[in-house]
């Protein structure tokens, strides 16, 4: 399985097209996956897009910081979850979830 972890600090914007993309991108590769998206104590509707998008496919998921932690704790607390989750053949990548980041780099990163 592959798991993603996106930090994401008032990143409502961009997870509205990232999140699409990069499902359908690991669906066109016929991979199993998880997507752990960090928000590290966003201001803006964040919690909320991953919310509504995790309606349409369960294998996305919200990890919420009340408060801004910083970078390396959102990807800290990712890989923790995916880490608890994970089997020994899994492989944990990151991305930003600024949509900066081609979700067609996946395949390359695994």
């Amino acid at each position: 399985m592959i798991q993603v972890v996106l930090p994401a600090y008032n990143e409502a914007a961009s997870l509205r097209e990232l999140l699409p993309q990069l499902t359908e991108n690991l669906r066109r590769e016929r991979l199993n996956y998880v997507i752990y998206v960090v928000d590290d104590g966003s201001k803006d509707d964040t919690g909320n897009v991953v919310k509504r998008y995790a309606l349409k496919d369960r294998r996305v998921r919200l990890v919420k910081h009340r408060q801004n932690q910083g970078l390396a704790e959102a990807i800290n607390s990712g890989f923790k979850k995916a880490l608890r989750n994970s089997r020994e053949s899994d492989i944990l990548i990151t991305m930003d979830a600024d949509n900066t980041h081609l979700p067609g780099l996946v395949m390359r990163m695994v």
